[in-house]
């Protein structure tokens, strides 16, 4: 009545599983093969992985570890922003500024 009867031969589970309500192991991986699974073997992060690399983090601080950020809508950072670079359309930042900085004194006079 569970949805998970022992054969004979094998262990049959139903696709639809409603009544489970804890599954708890400590080398535990959900996935479609070996390159594409989720995985919570580390102890305080879940890890998922894509194309056969670890490339998203998740641990118990908070913080999401991923070799890179695409986002294609805002983002509200609410504390301190550090980055190594940054650029806005393709231009560094510092170059953005310092054309503004011209442009401004130019139009002040």
């Amino acid at each position: 009545g569970d949805g998970i009867t022992a054969n004979a031969n094998d262990v049959a589970i139903t696709a639809a599983q409603t009544t489970i309500t804890s599954v708890v192991n400590t080398s535990l991986e959900i996935g479609r093969d070996a390159h594409n699974r989720i995985k919570f073997g580390t102890d305080d992060q879940i890890i998922f992985r894509v194309g056969n690399a670890d490339g998203v983090k998740f641990k118990a601080s908070g913080e999401i570890e991923a070799g890179s950020l695409d986002i294609s809508g805002d983002a509200d950072v609410d504390g301190t922003l550090e980055a190594d670079a940054i650029t806005v359309n393709g231009t560094a930042l510092n170059t953005v500024i310092a054309d503004e900085a011209t442009a401004l004194a130019i139009a002040l006079g």
